[in-house]
């Protein structure tokens, strides 16, 4: 074959495979698309006319979030998802070596200001008062003494024997001897007194203080083991050992009664009006909508909040504010979990009616 005839062979047989490919294409495009297998067909309201709404399956005592009053390390986790538990049983335990040697410190200064209370208390000491009154013997002598003296050399004067100077020293040493007989006195006086009241009142006081003191350490210690406020089932723990808990930070257990379930359901703020005190509503379990129980009424929340239980569906509003409706069921009624949403039917009136009943 020439060698300029190999294009006019080759360049026929590409554009026929390009227009046999471009009918293919065609052909498979214009195939009606299989229908999608139908996993759980959607749930369907038993009532008349209805006010629907998803709900969020909650325990009986609603979430109970615990975390701990005071910052510190996890030295223990006692319990673990699924455990029941009894009201005032431990959860976990924070790192108390501080606050123990703290304790004691406080423990050891009430120690201190007892033992102050009591030694003022038992003033004067039995051994305390013989010096005390052999001072004032010994005193009382010296004074003797020197009176004798005095009253030897006054005597000798009348005779002209002695100089003034003598006489009157002898009498400053009188005067001396006196003042030292009443101060042995006044110090025997006061050993046999006892403690002053006031002083007694001042070492009460500080023995108090110390009292209050220990009791804040205490409580301190106490604030590091942290116990379940009610009886239930603990739902969640998000904490370890070794692990920094923050004061107020996240909750570290997450805990509840199951034994009855609570349903919140989010009306949207546009059908709000509709839902009435006790109406009967059932709910469906979500990818099994045969699985449907009676509700009971609860309450109605009195206050419309933003919605934040959001379904996942790309025609859904996110700024849509709902009023929460509460009913309970049987912790059995769907064998749904905490946290698990569920699709709520409520019975209202007909919609046409309402409106043309309701005032202008």
């Amino acid at each position: 074959m020439p060698r300029n005839a190999l294009p006019n062979v080759i360049l026929p047989i590409l554009a026929l495979a390009g227009t046999g490919l471009a009918v293919v294409t065609v052909f498979a495009g214009t195939r009606a698309p299989q229908s999608p297998v139908v996993v759980d067909q959607p749930a369907q309201s038993t009532f008349a006319y209805a006010v629907s709404g998803t709900g969020l399956v909650e325990p009986g005592s609603e979430f109970i979030e615990v975390g701990a009053e005071v910052s510190g390390t996890v030295a223990r986790v006692a319990v673990a998802a699924g455990q029941l538990i009894e009201a005032g049983e431990v959860l976990f335990t924070l790192d108390s070596r501080a606050a123990a040697a703290e304790r004691a410190v406080r423990a050891s200064e009430l120690a201190l200001a007892e033992a102050t209370i009591a030694r003022l208390r038992a003033a004067p000491r039995s051994e305390d008062l013989p010096p005390l009154e052999a001072r004032v013997a010994a005193a009382e002598a010296l004074l003797r003494e020197a009176q004798s003296l005095l009253s030897l050399v006054e005597r000798v004067g009348e005779g002209d024997a002695s100089s003034p100077n003598e006489v009157a020293r002898r009498r400053y040493l009188v005067e001396e001897r006196e003042a030292a007989v009443r101060e042995a006195k006044a110090l025997l006086a006061h050993a046999e007194a006892g403690s002053w009241s006031e002083d007694i009142r001042v070492a009460e006081a500080e023995r108090d203080a110390a009292a209050a003191r220990l009791g804040a350490a205490d409580v301190a210690l106490e604030l590091r083991t942290i116990r379940a406020p009610v009886a239930g089932t603990i739902l969640r723990v998000e904490v370890r050992p070794g692990e920094h808990v923050a004061a107020g930070g996240s909750p570290a257990i997450v805990l509840g009664s199951l034994d009855e379930l609570l349903v919140r359901i989010d009306i949207d703020e546009n059908e709000a009006w509709r839902v009435e005190k006790g109406a009967r509503a059932t709910a469906s379990l979500r990818g099994n909508s045969t699985r449907r129980a009676d509700l009971a009424f609860v309450r109605i929340e009195p206050y419309v909040v933003p919605k934040r239980s959001l379904t996942g569906l790309s025609t859904e509003r996110v700024d849509t504010r709902v009023l929460q409706v509460i009913y309970s069921m049987r912790a059995d009624a769907l064998d749904a979990f905490p946290g698990q949403q569920v699709d709520v039917f409520i019975e209202a009136a007909q919609r046409n009616a309402e409106a043309t009943l309701a005032p202008r």
